[in-house]
């Protein structure tokens, strides 16, 4: 691991976790750790590559003001408390593919220069999706409950087949 890589993977955060305003200038590796109580991420600026892939939040999650410059990997992360990215602003890709949102979700305000892609994710209460992107993508994505989605700019990738309301 280089001298500007912030290496967590794996660990366990029992208590709350604040990470408000910190800067990371490599590669910010998260990946499988478990958040116990809350995570506060707000302010906080990702200089390299963000790595949140098959991590699980139990308590609320906030990434409000979160910029990340490089790609967000948040690839079959678990969140089972709040979880809020309002505010949070994305150069690059931000990937939630298969992640699970079984709580209350506000994703946005965020604005985000090239792909937002929530395929095979879960939203299983009600979801607030405020999303200006280059392109969304919401294959095999499932909504148990209430969803809003307000998108800009983007243009949007689903599967007519799991949009059951929308056609016979």
């Amino acid at each position: 691991m280089s001298d500007d890589a912030a290496g967590f993977a794996g660990a366990t955060f029992s208590g709350p976790a604040e990470f408000d305003e910190a800067a990371f200038t490599g590669v910010a590796k998260f990946g499988r750790v478990a958040f116990t109580g809350p995570a506060g991420f707000v302010g906080a600026r990702f200089s390299g590559p963000a790595e949140f892939d098959r991590s699980a939040f139990t308590g609320p999650a906030k990434f409000d003001r979160a910029a990340f410059t490089g790609p967000a990997g948040f690839r079959q992360a678990e969140f089972s408390g709040y979880v809020r990215f309002g505010d949070a602003t994305f150069a690059l890709d931000a990937a939630f593919r298969e992640a699970n949102f079984p709580s209350l979700s506000t994703l946005g305000p965020m604005a985000c220069a090239g792909r937002v892609d929530l395929s095979d994710s879960v939203f299983g209460a009600l979801a607030m999706l405020e999303i200006a992107a280059y392109e969304v993508q919401c294959v095999r994505t499932r909504w148990d409950s209430i969803a809003t989605l307000r998108l800009r700019y983007a243009s949007v990738t689903s599967a007519k087949r799991y949009w059951p309301h929308l056609w016979p």
